[in-house]
C-alpha cells in the first residue's frame, strides 16, 4: 500500500520511526488528497512560500 506523506513530521517519523509505529501512516487517502494536472511535470513550480511543517504540493 502508497504512502502519502503530507508534513515534514510525517516524512520524518516513516523514515526514523519504529516499524510498528511508521505502518500505522499506510491508509488510504482521503478522495479529495490527490489532484490530477495537466502540465508537464517539467512546469510545475514549487512555491516559495511554504508553511512551515509542509511539504511543496505538485
Amino acid at each position: 500500500m502508497p504512502v502519502i506523506l503530507i508534513t515534514r513530521e510525517e516524512v520524518e517519523a516513516w523514515l526514523t520511526a519504529p516499524w510498528s509505529e511508521a505502518r500505522q501512516m499506510q491508509r488510504s487517502a482521503a478522495d479529495d488528497a490527490l489532484v490530477i494536472v495537466e502540465k508537464p511535470a517539467t512546469q510545475i513550480k514549487f512555491s516559495q512560500g511554504t508553511a512551515k511543517g509542509q511539504l511543496p504540493l505538485l
